[in-house]
């Protein structure tokens, strides 16, 4: 039986359980291709309308402590280390400039942060697509 922390009636996790049934989850579920369930959150809603997107030069031994410390960032959506010119790319979602100013501006304090960019969402187009996986089936 499916356990939920949000309001479901047992009528609507019923219904989930027979689809999730007779759909191809159980296989990926127990082959460990989905991980988890996440309810998708419309942020906006609740009062975390800006979206800002902050690219981190940092000192090179410094990267793990740097992305870890972004983690632990609860307004923090996604960290990548990546590559080109920056080392880190963070996505971050604020309740107003002020905010997302205020968390940046503590961040930046930090001296193996050697340069930073943070860009500002003005529409959001796509978030949290997913997309079909086509895969053969290689248990036959």
């Amino acid at each position: 039986m499916l356990s939920w922390s949000m309001n479901f009636s047992r009528m609507d996790v019923r219904a989930f359980e027979v689809l999730l049934k007779s759909s191809m989850c159980p296989s990926r579920q127990s082959r460990i291709t989905i991980q988890g369930y996440t309810p998708i959150v419309d942020y906006d809603a609740v009062g975390y309308d800006v979206t800002a997107v902050m690219q981190l030069k940092v000192e090179g031994s410094a990267l793990g402590e740097i992305t870890e410390t972004l983690q632990e960032h609860d307004q923090m959506m996604s960290v990548y280390e990546v590559t080109g010119d920056y080392d880190i790319i963070a996505i971050g979602k604020f309740t107003d400039t002020d905010d997302m100013n205020d968390q940046i501006k503590a961040l930046v304090t930090d001296p193996d942060i050697k340069q930073s960019n943070t860009s500002i969402v003005l529409n959001s187009v796509a978030e949290n697509e997913q997309f079909e996986i086509t895969t053969e089936d290689k248990t036959e």
